[in-house]
């Protein structure tokens, strides 16, 4: 049924309990369909929480009923609100565990978890205590391995010989025998324990003291590995009894190792059409002999490795199953459940030995199964009262499925009404007086039912029957039904909607008729008319469209200036008052050129001088000068004559000018604000980290490292990232001669220097 969160939120609460520790909070609340009871009163409670030494709260929230049960975090002093359900998680440190909450001083369990309802103020604390420890002692005797589990925060965690671990836990151990080996027997401080008959490689204990367990392990009965392939055609499957005394089945594909002299059901399933051609065995001392009463069956005992294959050739393969239905019903469903799924046969077919065939009967109305007559050979069963019946096919079989006149069929009726009661009653056949139904009681199939619904001070919100909702019966409090199956009833009440705050809303465009203003619900595109009534809070779009030789002067609501719309022809408004919305036109002025502004520098200031030019006309252009869209202008730096410093880059507005590169001048066209910028380097320059170990410098090629402990490795790389060379430095000096000029990245010890030569 719909609508049941406060049943599940209650639910849970309980679980979580019995989960996280003894003796823990259970919070039992009546739940609204508003919420949590008290939680729309206004209330809220002052709820401090702390945790102790050793561990931390690492959660701390209530989930708010009031906005679709959204969790709300909550910090130690907060206010929450009345009859709101909180959530606390603690997790203790290392070697620390859960000793107590308290809740106002009273114990609450020792779980990872609490969940108080807050119907007074609240004062939350968690202690934590370091438990007691023994150790761990554990080894293995024989072929194999062995491995250690115990439980820690909810995980199971691995541990190792000789580990301490807290007094009280359950320790397991999982031994993994070699192929051939088997567990003997378990010794657990020096007395010896038989291993357990489903699962002798598994030992659990309770840690209550130091304790050393060995696992012993003997050499089993050899098992050999056996191998299904198959042709086309068809598929196969194998079966036997495993040392466990557990059915298995494998099947193609499959190698699995078997114990020896376990006794194999090898079966060949043809697919319809087809029959078994060959069967072939690698096996050099197990003949492989089909069965004389199964072509599609061959038992094995198992004496050593063998792959065992079967192929399939067209022919009539199998059994005869023939099925009919008597008078007032049919068989609905036949299907034969091959390794590929249930397939559908028709009555006379032949199907495989072995496999299982299912039939489903439908009677006729008014009508139930009496018996099925299933004859195979010469033995004769009955099975009464099953609508599906299966089997298996052992040889040619006749099945056969009766019908009887059967009694009325009842069904439960059942409903759930929130915010309201219902009644449901009817006449029975012949009869004046009505019948009042139960909750759940049933009734007799083609019954007619009314049911009346009394919402109380509450409007009728919805129906819905057998989860489907009834649209048309939306504020309907009687109705009737005709039961035709289990049937179930969900209705809600509610409060009737109040009507929603409306404001008018008129406009218009200044000069009348010049152009054409149109308003629309922002969120469903829907048009308002001018002075229609919107509700409150509604977004609303205004659009002007205005023709050429007019432009938008201004926005004005209520007569006053609308600044946030300036001159955009599209605004958004939200309303929350009567609204009188006008656009203000003007004739539009000759249009004037589009200007940019261009601003210009050098970096290092000083260093050079840049001059910027119009391309057409060579007029000189002052830096920050406004430039009509479109002009080309020419940017030209002199550096001077003798200056160390040499053009490393153009900048565009803070981006490299990749097509300038290192030209002394460029060429650009204005289509925005330009900021231009030559950027300078010192061609002979070494540029250290903000905290260095040395002092590097460079002089006539020489890279000099003052500093530096012998010795030293260094590594000096290109831009690209390339090696150009490494050296183990005996000395403060190295020689860049070789070098080409270019910049470079000087590593030594992690530091990096940027080298420019």
């Amino acid at each position: 049924m719909k609508r049941i969160l406060p049943l599940m939120l209650t639910l849970l609460t309980m679980v979580l309990t019995a989960l996280t520790g003894t003796a823990q909070e259970t919070a039992v609340t009546n739940y609204t369909r508003q919420g949590t009871a008290g939680a729309d009163s206004g209330e809220s409670y002052k709820v401090t929480y702390e945790a102790g030494t050793g561990g931390k709260i690492t959660k701390a929230s209530y989930q708010n009923p009031t906005a679709a049960w959204q969790n709300v975090d909550v910090q130690s002093g907060d206010m929450v609100p009345a009859g709101a359900m909180m959530e606390l998680n603690a997790e203790p440190d290392e070697g620390y565990e859960i000793d107590q909450w308290t809740i106002n001083g009273e114990p609450r369990g020792n779980g990872f978890m609490i969940f108080p309802t807050v119907n007074a103020a609240l004062d939350i604390k968690v202690t934590f205590k370091k438990p007691a420890t023994h150790k761990v002692h554990f080894s293995l005797e024989g072929n194999g391995t062995i491995k250690g589990l115990y439980p820690k925060n909810g995980w199971d965690t691995e541990f190792y010989d000789g580990d301490d671990l807290p007094e009280g836990v359950l320790v397991t151990f999982f031994v993994t025998p070699d192929n051939d080996y088997e567990v003997d027997k378990w010794v657990v401080n020096g007395s010896e324990e038989a291993p357990d008959r489903d699962f002798p490689h598994i030992l659990r204990k309770t840690l209550t003291e130091e304790l050393t367990v060995k696992a012993v392990l003997k050499k089993g009965t050899p098992k050999y590995n056996v191998s299904l392939g198959v042709g086309e055609n068809g598929s196969i499957r194998g079966k036997f009894v495993d040392e466990t005394g557990a059915n298995r089945l494998f099947f193609e594909g499959s190698n699995i190792p078997i114990q020896e002299g376990t006794e194999l059901e090898i079966r060949a399933i043809p697919n319809l059409g087809y029959m078994v051609d060959q069967w072939h065995t690698t096996a050099e001392n197990t003949p492989l002999v089909p069965s004389p009463d199964d072509p599609n069956l061959c038992v094995v005992t198992v004496t050593e490795p063998m792959a065992i294959y079967v192929t399939f050739k067209e022919g009539e393969s199998g059994y005869q199953v023939n099925y009919e239905a008597g008078e007032h019903g049919t068989i609905e469903k036949a299907v034969v459940w091959l390794p590929d799924g249930a397939t559908p046969f028709e009555s006379g077919q032949s199907l495989p030995a072995g496999q299982r065939v299912e039939f489903t009967a439908k009677p006729d109305k008014g009508y139930e199964v009496d018996q099925w007559l299933v004859k195979k050979g010469n033995n004769e069963e009955t099975f009464t009262g099953i609508t599906e019946f299966q089997t298996e096919i052992e040889g040619k079989m006749d099945v056969k499925v009766t019908f009887k006149k059967g009694a009325p069929a009842q069904y439960p009726v059942s409903w759930t009404v929130e915010g309201g009661t219902l009644e449901a009653k009817y006449k029975a056949q012949g009869s004046e007086e009505w019948t009042i139904i139960d909750n759940g009681g049933r009734v007799t199939e083609g019954t007619v039912v009314t049911l009346t619904v009394d919402p109380g001070d509450n409007e009728i919100k919805e129906w819905y029957i057998n989860n489907a909702l009834m649209e048309e019966l939306a504020g309907v409090n009687e109705t009737t039904i005709t039961v035709e199956g289990e049937t179930e009833i969900e209705v809600l009440c509610a409060p009737a909607t109040p009507q929603p705050k409306t404001y008018k809303v008129t406009y218009s465009v200044s000069p009348k008729d010049q152009a054409t203003l149109t308003v629309t619900d922002a969120k469903t595109k829907e048009t308002i008319a001018s002075g229609a009534d919107v509700v409150e809070g509604t977004e609303i779009t205004c659009q002007v469209t205005i023709p050429e030789g007019w432009e938008l002067e201004k926005w004005t609501i209520g007569g006053t200036d609308y600044t946030e719309g300036a001159k955009e022809s599209t605004i958004t408004l939200t309303v929350d008052k009567d609204l009188e919305i006008q656009a203000v036109l003007q004739k539009q002025s000759e249009p004037q050129p589009t200007t940019y502004k261009v601003t210009y520098s050098v970096s290092p200031k000083d260093q050079a001088t840049l001059t910027v030019t119009d391309a057409k006309t060579k007029e000189a252009i002052t830096s920050g000068s406004k430039v009509v869209e479109g002009t080309e202008i020419t940017c030209q730096l002199a550096i001077p004559e003798g200056s160390m410093w040499q053009l490393e880059k153009w900048t565009i507005g803070g981006k490299d000018y990749t097509e300038g590169a290192k030209k002394s001048t460029i060429t650009l066209t204005v289509d925005k604000d330009l900021e231009i910028q030559a950027v300078l380097l010192d061609h002979t320059s070494v540029a250290a980290p903000a905290e260095t170990h040395y002092v590097v410098s460079l002089q006539d090629g020489e890279l000099m490292i003052q500093g530096l402990t012998t010795p030293t490795p260094i590594y000096l790389y290109s831009t690209a990232g390339e090696l150009m060379l490494s050296r183990l430095m005996e000395t403060s000096v190295l020689s860049l001669r070789a070098l080409p000029q270019g910049v470079y990245f000087l590593v030594v010890e992690g530091q990096v220097y940027k080298v420019i030569k």
